[in-house]
């Protein structure tokens, strides 16, 4: 698979799949101006490893706060130091409840979140992608049988 994105092509599946989730990710963001000025925009992040120090580092860039929820020392963590992160585990309901409370949106670093919390704030806060999405992709079989629906190529199931 070869995906475009600006002058830069991507061959390898793996990044292909995490560039286009952030390149949406920005895109939403971008829609949701109409309510928000950028630099009052929390974005929530279930999980701050290394793809979410990354999307840190592109959110420190534009003004937007973006509180993280995941371990104290997590590498997202160690390039904004601010009191709106939380400490705790992604697939703890109470830490994704705290975190909606505190945001704008919220969005998963790491598609191995607990869904269910997601549901459950989805009402109070946007949340991208839906819960449903990383529901989908969580289970790889699900994950097949739902893009095979698209016709969408892919290896057997």
């Amino acid at each position: 698979m070869e995906i475009k994105f600006g002058k830069v092509k991507f061959k390898c599946d793996f990044i292909v799949k995490r560039v286009t989730t952030f390149a949406a990710i920005i895109d939403k963001l971008v829609g949701m101006a109409n309510h928000f000025t950028m630099s009052s925009l929390k974005v929530g992040v279930l999980g701050g490893g290394q793809l979410g120090r990354m999307l840190m580092e592109a959110a420190n860039r534009l003004n937007i706060q973006m509180n993280v929820l995941d371990a104290e020392n997590a590498p997202a963590k160690q390039i904004s130091a601010h009191e709106g992160h939380i400490i705790g585990s992604f697939i703890d309901q109470a830490s994704v409840q705290k975190l909606a409370k505190a945001c704008d949106v919220l969005t998963a670093e790491i598609e191995h979140v607990d869904t269910y919390a997601l549901e459950e704030v989805a009402s109070e806060v946007k949340v991208e992608p839906s819960w449903k999405t990383i529901r989908i992709i969580q289970n790889k079989f699900h994950q097949k049988e739902h893009l095979s629906k698209f016709k969408i190529p892919m290896g057997t199931l």
